[in-house]
């Protein structure tokens, strides 16, 4: 039960943290989506623990109508240690992962999530003196029946502030 409330903590931290912020200080996000641009308006980036292990969500929401979220779970070798490639993967025990919901309003549609199948997060650059992470990434999701698939490429993270929710 514990990993249920974490989109809604995350949710509530990209609100807090977004709003009120210089835009120069909250950092930015962009994807292509099935060759069609996308870029957040709101980033954030937490530590949490993923069971034992000490983890960091990057995500990214774009103000619709519709809301969207592209989101992703990382976990670390050691504790606020970023700088590495991530393969993502489905979710599972140490395992990092992500995935894309396309209307965050309608979250109980099953074609309104795609889970990332197979991609990479790299984490190019943590500037440890402003506690921000900048990378790239790209992925293939697919939603549960595996009927609709997405294609993420040219991913890009700069300069979101890392917040600690250990």
């Amino acid at each position: 039960m514990r990993f249920c409330t974490i989109p809604i903590v995350l949710l509530a931290l990209i609100c807090a943290t977004s709003f009120g912020a210089d835009a120069a200080d909250r950092g930015s996000m962009s994807a292509r989506i099935d060759g069609r641009n996308w870029t957040a308006s709101r980033v954030t980036a937490i530590t949490f623990r993923f069971g034992d292990s000490p983890a960091l969500n990057i995500t990214g929401v774009l103000d619709g109508p519709p809301t969207s979220r592209l989101s992703f779970n990382l976990v670390l070798e050691v504790e606020d240690e970023y700088g590495e490639d991530f393969p993502l993967r489905p979710a599972a025990a140490r395992t990092s992962h992500g995935n894309f919901t396309f209307n965050v309003m309608n979250p109980d549609a099953p074609e309104n999530l795609v889970t990332i199948e197979n991609g990479l997060l790299s984490i190019d650059r943590y500037d440890a003196e402003r506690q921000t992470v900048s990378g790239h990434f790209s992925a293939i999701a697919t939603d549960a029946s595996r009927t609709r698939r997405l294609l993420i490429t040219d991913g890009v993270f700069a300069n979101i502030p890392v917040l600690s929710g250990r």
